[in-house]
């Protein structure tokens, strides 16, 4: 499991290690609607979970 957050510029894995080394590219922001999301290697599946932060 691999958790990105765009808005903090973060990237660690399910046990909370810091992975933006193994991470390339700009963070994903996501647009209202569709998005289209790919991968490369070994993925057998992707999980996106939306989160909102009010202020």
């Amino acid at each position: 499991m691999l958790i990105i957050n765009s808005k903090l510029m973060t990237c660690i894995d399910g046990n909370g290690i810091n992975k933006l080394n193994n991470m390339y590219g700009d963070f994903p922001i996501f647009e209202v609607g569709q998005n289209l999301i790919s991968s490369e290697g070994s993925v057998s599946s992707i999980k996106v979970k939306y989160k909102n932060v009010y202020r």
